[in-house]
């Protein structure tokens, strides 16, 4: 059971949790719808392939082949690029990402 004065130190922390809290509220941007777009990119990868073959020229044909699984690999500093001719085709006004209920508030 809290005392009179305890009571009343707890109901003006409330207060001052209160004041805080619009406070902040009022302080922070008002926020934005925002849509999310799709953006083609491209990068480059590089690792080394163990391949199984009879010689070298095989072994290349082999790593070129479909059935080759990639390596693991690494990233190439600076590689990294957006495909601007290919950014229409990804936002085309039917998958917008309004008619695609995408948007967001941010």
């Amino acid at each position: 059971m809290r005392s009179k004065l305890g009571e009343e130190l707890f109901q003006f922390g409330l207060a001052m949790n209160r004041s805080l809290t619009e406070a902040i509220k009022m302080s922070e941007p008002t926020k934005r719808l925002k849509s999310v777009y799709r953006i083609p990119c491209n990068w480059t990868m590089y690792g080394v392939m163990e391949v199984k073959a009879e010689n070298l020229d095989e072994a290349i044909k082999l790593a070129y082949s479909d059935e080759s699984l990639l390596p693991e690999g690494n990233y190439l500093t600076g590689s990294f690029d957006v495909d601007q001719s290919a950014i229409a085709f990804y936002n085309e006004e039917e998958d917008t990402p309004a008619t695609m209920q995408e948007a967001y508030y941010d």
